[in-house]
């Protein structure tokens, strides 16, 4: 039997208290047939661990910066993915937590969002478009900064390199280390060498046990391009 688009059918939908309720088809039936109007305002595309992820948190999180969207041919599913492993990755977080970010780095990070936009007013547009506060926005922020420190400590030292594993990394990828048109000798980018490799080695690392924890969760995709 063919799956069905529940997309088409698991809306968000907010009532006349302003209250924004994600519900199941079940519950949403259930409302509209009551004597209190609904307004359909969104679509759920995934729900993970019971964390719904809807179509605003989607454009939300690319307005606002908070993903970058890798370049894939459907980039809602390239954006839907990207935040699937990001809640995967939030619940491990909340097992296993790292110290509490500091409230300055939040600042910060909100004050870069913030003044990426040409004027308050598109920056405010950005926040109601996706259904999102300010507060929820530093929310954001904050995992953001536990989920990198819980990698940090995880996979920091995951990665070690040898000295020929960098030499070699730079043998093949010397056009990646040009000055001014010249390419940098190995000693000029051993260090670039070191860390681009690093980040790769880390990367692919993240990535596995990212699919392993994808493999154990409840995971419900209702997206489908």
């Amino acid at each position: 039997m063919p799956r069905v688009n529940l997309s088409l059918f698991i809306p968000v939908v907010r009532t006349v208290m302003g209250r924004v309720l994600r519900c199941s088809c079940g519950v949403f039936l259930g409302l509209v047939t009551t004597s209190q109007p609904a307004e359909i305002i969104d679509r759920v595309l995934a729900i993970v661990e019971g964390e719904v992820i809807t179509l605003s948190d989607s454009r939300g999180a690319v307005d606002l910066g908070l993903i970058t969207p890798n370049g894939e041919a459907d980039a809602l599913v390239d954006v839907l993915e990207q935040l699937i492993n990001r809640q995967l990755i939030l619940i491990e977080v909340e097992r296993y937590p790292p110290p509490s970010p500091n409230p300055t780095a939040v600042s910060l990070r909100f004050k870069q969002i913030r003044e990426s936009f040409t004027t308050p007013e598109t920056f405010s547009n950005a926040l109601e478009v996706s259904g999102m506060s300010e507060q929820r926005l530093r929310d954001l922020l904050r995992d953001d900064i536990r989920i990198q420190a819980y990698l940090e400590q995880r996979f920091g030292s995951a990665a070690q390199l040898t000295e020929d594993e960098v030499a070699r990394y730079y043998r093949e990828h010397r056009e990646d280390f040009t000055q001014e048109g010249e390419v940098r000798s190995y000693a000029e980018a051993q260090e670039a060498s070191q860390d681009r490799l690093l980040s790769k080695r880390r990367l692919i690392l993240i990535n596995e046990w990212t699919v392993g924890l994808r493999s154990r969760a409840n995971v419900e995709i209702y997206y489908q391009p």
